[in-house]
């Protein structure tokens, strides 16, 4: 390699940093860097040159994120800048004393009998390479604490569960591990099928024309209620999914995990975090623990003061997020909450019908998969869990939910995964089925948990 080759590598890889960091000619930094790339006559100003560089982007980025934060309001902003003065201190000190100690063994070599011209680039490299090490050290102890730190505090609220709205820790995860996009299957009566497809639909034009920058258009709250394992959750992936917004779950019961005052404090943390939102589902799922009847409780507790709090925050409808509610008790919730509501929509448990096409739905995904099952299993299979078989089963589980019904497939699977040889029969099926029936009898006294389709 030339040294004109070396020059040029040098040049573009500050040039790409720069423009990866939105650096401009103006900055001190930038301006050493170049002038070293392209000025070779103080071979060791290359030393120096990356380490104002990378020291600038270091504490440029870092700085940055703590100023957006305190700009939102956060407390984490305060946390974080609090930090990046020391943070970036020692890691200017550090990367200092690496330059100095490239730039005194660049003089020594100067001076030296044996320096030559073709010892430059050996410098050049040397001195890159002290750099890179001090840039490394920078890097390496003092980004890991912020991104952790922004993870944890910052990105998202500690009630949030689940989002698609992904942390910067699995934002970075993410590159290294692949996803499939599964298709939302649900199976509904043909009358629940066209209302739920109506509230997409008018999700979707509702975040249409709130891209477009029409400012008269406000989201639409949602409530689903119905028993458990009827498809509330898997409808309010499927409505944010196919009407384009990111979506959060958080859990109403979440509060209960902090100590008085604190709840208040996080739901705070929650609605700026979906003010700052561009288009946002935040679901809520059983709303009932959090937003029961006031009459219920003492105006002084702090049950009291959560549920105003939330009433103040979602007195009017927003551009920024929509909410959907699911609860198991409607009747228990707050009457305010009637005017909080645009569209109530009751999810109720399958028909007859329903339960053999869910039935026939989850033995296709998970026991006909060949993949995960050998031929023997598939053969045994198509003997004792056949369409007259799975026709029975959904007569016998009159009142048990979509959920229930899954979970017999895949107890059918795991049971029978620890036989030798791995395979159905007669006895393991009715064995599943009748344990599933007496339970769902256990826990209801025979009564039925809620709506059952016709």
């Amino acid at each position: 390699m030339t040294y004109t080759y070396i020059e040029a590598f040098i040049g573009l890889i500050m040039l790409l940093i720069g423009a990866e960091y939105n650096f401009n000619v103006e900055n001190k930094p930038t301006r050493i860097a170049l002038a070293a790339a392209t000025n070779m006559n103080n071979h060791y100003q290359i030393a120096n040159g990356l380490h104002l560089l990378v020291t600038y982007m270091v504490k440029n980025s870092i700085e940055t994120v703590g100023n957006a934060a305190l700009q939102g309001g956060s407390e984490v902003g305060t946390k974080l800048k609090d930090g990046i003065t020391e943070l970036v201190t020692g890691a200017v000190t550090e990367a200092n004393k690496a330059t100095q100690a490239t730039i005194e063994t660049g003089g020594a070599l100067a001076s030296s009998a044996t320096w030559n011209f073709a010892g430059k680039p050996a410098l050049i490299m040397a001195g890159i390479s002290v750099t890179g090490l001090a840039a490394y050290i920078t890097v390496e102890k003092g980004l890991p604490l912020v991104i952790d730190m922004i993870a944890r505090e910052f990105m998202r609220p500690k009630l949030i569960i689940e989002s698609s709205k992904k942390t910067i820790t699995e934002q970075c995860a993410a590159l290294f591990t692949s996803s499939e996009n599964k298709p939302f299957e649900m199976v509904f009566s043909p009358g629940l099928k066209e209302h739920l497809d109506g509230i997409i639909k008018a999700t979707s034009t509702i975040q249409g024309k709130i891209k477009e920058g029409k400012t008269n258009v406000k989201y639409r709250n949602l409530m689903l209620f119905g028993p458990p394992g009827t498809g509330k959750t898997m409808f309010a992936k499927k409505l944010a999914k196919e009407s384009g917004l990111e979506y959060a779950f958080m859990s109403g019961s979440s509060f209960a995990k902090f100590q008085d005052g604190e709840g208040i404090k996080e739901l705070d943390e929650l609605f700026a975090w979906a003010k700052r939102s561009k288009g946002l589902m935040l679901f809520i799922d059983e709303a009932e623990t959090f937003l029961s009847k006031r009459e219920n409780m003492d105006p002084q507790s702090k049950a009291y003061q959560l549920l105003n709090n939330f009433l103040n925050y979602t007195g009017e409808r927003s551009s920024q997020f929509m909410i959907v509610f699911a609860t198991n008790h409607k009747n228990a919730l707050d009457s305010a909450m009637y005017r909080r509501i645009d569209d109530l929509i009751e999810m109720p448990l399958p028909s007859q019908q329903q339960r053999f096409e869910t039935l026939k739905h989850y033995r296709n995904k998970i026991l006909l998969d060949i993949a995960q099952n050998d031929d023997s299993f598939i053969e045994s299979l198509e003997e004792c869990l056949s369409f007259e078989i799975m026709q029975s089963i959904a007569e016998r589980t009159k009142g048990l939910s979509y959920g229930d019904l899954e979970g017999i497939i895949n107890t059918l699977k795991t049971d029978s995964d620890v036989l030798k040889p791995s395979q159905l029969s007669h006895e393991l099926v009715n064995t599943v089925v009748e344990r599933a029936i007496k339970k769902h009898h256990d826990f209801t006294n025979g009564v039925h948990l809620g709506l059952i389709e016709n």
